[in-house]
């Protein structure tokens, strides 16, 4: 599925954009995302890879004094291009996907900024989501994210979005509030309801945001200014 911005009318953008600020509004309280950055500390990064990274800076965020991190992979020379890469719902870093995705990426001379979702990946915070009930709380998911942004985008030309599963979950909020986000790849990430296979209908936060609004919404704004995509890869008879 192929979302393209930079087709609507002016009236079919306005009422997307006023979607967008009550969202960020029930997040935050505000209609502004965060300006906040993260704390800098050198770092080692949590993947073996074969494409080593020049350097590698690990970005602390303290949200509701719950601390997140990222791990910001940095080539020599800098290329012009980050892509943002969001683990799921796993314990720790495994070797799967994730480090295969941020070999490719380096090796095609893109830089990699890492995170892993609240409680997961080494983060503090819940794991079990379904203790996350309130609007909130969403900031624990996507505000490290934006933080790691503010402090990168006057560095990068373009800027990527990819997350699997419940990172693909985050990587659709991520692109439908933060229009920085160029092109997004949420894989094995949200369906409309009217459209999932049984199974789960998702963790608390899921089921609070689809009782707002559709996903479809989500998939409107990730796409929605001119130039800006999101491509999604689903999984056939996914019931996750």
């Amino acid at each position: 599925m192929v979302a393209r911005g930079g087709r609507l009318s002016g009236d079919q953008v306005n009422q997307p954009l006023a979607i967008r600020a009550e969202l960020i509004r029930k997040i935050w309280g505000t209609t502004a995302l965060p300006s906040g950055t993260p704390a800098v500390t050198a770092s080692a990064t949590p993947l073996t890879l074969v494409n080593t990274p020049a350097g590698v800076d690990k970005f602390t965020s303290t949200i509701s004094t719950i601390e997140n991190y990222g791990y910001h992979h940095k080539l020599s020379p800098a290329p012009s291009k980050l892509a943002l890469l969001i683990q799921g719902h796993e314990a720790t870093f495994p070797p799967n996907g994730i480090e295969a995705t941020c070999d490719s990426l380096l090796g095609d001379s893109v830089d990699v900024l890492l995170y892993g979702m609240p409680g997961r990946s080494g983060n503090q915070g819940n794991s079990d989501h379904d203790q996350y009930a309130n609007w909130s709380d969403f900031k624990l998911f996507v505000e490290p994210m934006i933080e790691g942004v503010n402090q990168l985008a006057g560095s990068y030309s373009s800027i990527y979005a990819i997350g699997i599963s419940g990172g693909a979950w985050t990587c659709h909020v991520l692109a439908a509030i933060d229009p920085r986000i160029d092109i997004s790849f949420p894989v094995a990430g949200a369906l409309p309801t009217g459209r999932r296979d049984g199974g789960s209908v998702g963790d608390y936060e899921q089921i609070l945001l689809t009782g707002w609004r559709d996903y479809d919404r989500l998939f409107e704004l990730a796409a929605l200014e001119t130039g800006r995509r999101q491509r999604q890869i689903l999984n056939t008879n996914d019931t996750c």
